[in-house]
């Protein structure tokens, strides 16, 4: 770990467990402790929130996002969401990532709402939601669900843009 804020020189680190999340865990306590930095309470809680179990759904998953950057045909986009499903039923970002890129509005809002009873508190899956049901000509329901991602994660940018323009709507 590098500050580069500070003189000092870099400092290595080292975990170990047959359990890369509590690799992880360790990992930031020590660069936290390095650094100096404080953790507020929301932010530990926004921490522990937890990745995918399987390193093969969080690979997929990564891989549907390089391949939407990089302009990929939706169905190749939508592949690579159903195997990060495959890979971890859990993983509620999977279910949201399907819902986007799929075309079929029957589809989505069903994936949208596995993604919510898995994470209630996943503000873009509910901007997701309020994008379809939008679409849907459901403003009601649409503004609700901007303005839960507004309350969940005020710093998204996107989340007031979208409750914004469903209020000038």
């Amino acid at each position: 770990v590098l500050d580069p804020g500070s003189d000092r020189p870099p400092a290595q680190m080292e975990a170990g467990s047959t359990n890369w999340l509590s690799v992880l865990d360790q990992l930031f306590q020590q660069v936290t402790d390095q650094l100096g930095a404080k953790v507020t309470p929301a932010q530990r809680a926004s921490l522990a929130r937890r990745c995918p179990s399987s390193v093969a759904a969080l690979d997929c998953f990564g891989r549907s996002f390089a391949a939407w950057t990089e302009g990929k045909p939706r169905t190749e986009l939508a592949d690579w969401a159903r195997k990060t499903i495959a890979a971890d039923p859990q993983y509620a970002p999977g279910y949201a990532a399907l819902a986007l890129y799929t075309d079929k509005d029957a589809e989505a809002e069903p994936l949208l709402r596995k993604a919510l009873k898995l994470r209630p508190d996943f503000a873009w899956a509910h901007r997701v939601l309020g994008d379809r049901l939008s679409h849907q000509n459901r403003p009601s329901a649409a503004l609700r669900e901007w303005r839960t991602a507004v309350r969940l994660d005020p710093d998204d940018e996107e989340n007031l843009r979208h409750l914004a323009q469903g209020y000038i709507s």
